[in-house]
């Protein structure tokens, strides 16, 4: 898919690797639609980058977990940008607990993470849907390895990105073949959101073949290649993690 011209929403557009991704497709020439729900002062200031590119671009401050709200979300972008021709749920939620903690792991941490790792996706996946189905858009959904090897900040969150990954391949055979709907796996991703976790990260690159740490820009590139590079792939889950196989 060529995007230049198209409109892009990126879910937790505004910080870490939902930044990175915004600015991406905007390199690309994509007007770019932000949907976040913290770090407003980012937001706006992220959309401001992107129109003195030459582009649209707008915030929009979203509950993902909450299906009307994305139900306004997408009409409000469709009326603003024209329609829409990508989706980037990139939004996510966790608690940090350790694993061997299990009653650390509270029933409202579960919740509010499938709140919005899950049943927030799946609501966006949704309501996208009948405006991607019009040229042939694209869904990426950003998973994590811990829904693989269940690893992570939480035993909920591995659990939930799991789910997530598993729908996308729900997804993908309902949706095709008008829109193709695929997932990106980062492992541990140097952001501002594991600062203070450098141990953790200096262990992990050593563990991993690359023998380095992932940036978000690196993150992006996955996911573009996914978008504008190709037009066949779909269902797939691709784990962007340096090449962890230890």
């Amino acid at each position: 898919m060529d995007v230049k011209g198209k409109t892009v929403l990126v879910t937790g557009g505004n910080t870490g690797i939902g930044r990175a991704i915004s600015m991406n497709f905007a390199e690309h020439g994509a007007n770019v639609a932000i949907a976040y729900i913290a770090y407003e002062e980012e937001a706006r200031s992220l959309a401001a980058e992107i129109q003195s590119m030459g582009l649209q671009a707008k915030a929009y401050r979203t509950d993902i977990a909450n299906e009307e709200e994305v139900a306004g979300l997408i009409r409000h972008i469709a009326d603003d940008f024209g329609g829409l021709h990508v989706l980037i749920n990139c939004a996510g939620r966790t608690h940090v607990v350790a694993h061997e903690d299990l009653y650390g792991m509270r029933s409202e941490y579960f919740d509010d993470i499938f709140a919005v790792n899950v049943k927030g996706t799946f609501f966006c996946c949704r309501e996208a849907k009948p405006y991607l189905e019009k040229d042939g858009g694209v869904i990426v959904n950003i998973t994590s390895t811990g829904g693989l090897n269940g690893l992570g900040s939480s035993i909920a969150y591995a659990a939930s990105k799991a789910a997530e990954i598993n729908m996308t391949r729900s997804l993908a055979r309902v949706f095709a073949p008008k829109v193709r709907v695929l997932g990106v796996a980062p492992g541990f991703v140097s952001t501002q959101f594991v600062a203070g976790q450098e141990a953790r990260g200096e262990k992990n690159a050593q563990e991993n073949c690359m023998k380095r740490l992932a940036k978000p820009e690196d993150i992006a590139d996955v996911v573009g290649s996914l978008v504008y590079g190709n037009d066949i792939l779909t269902g797939i889950n691709i784990a962007a993690d340096c090449g962890r196989v230890f």
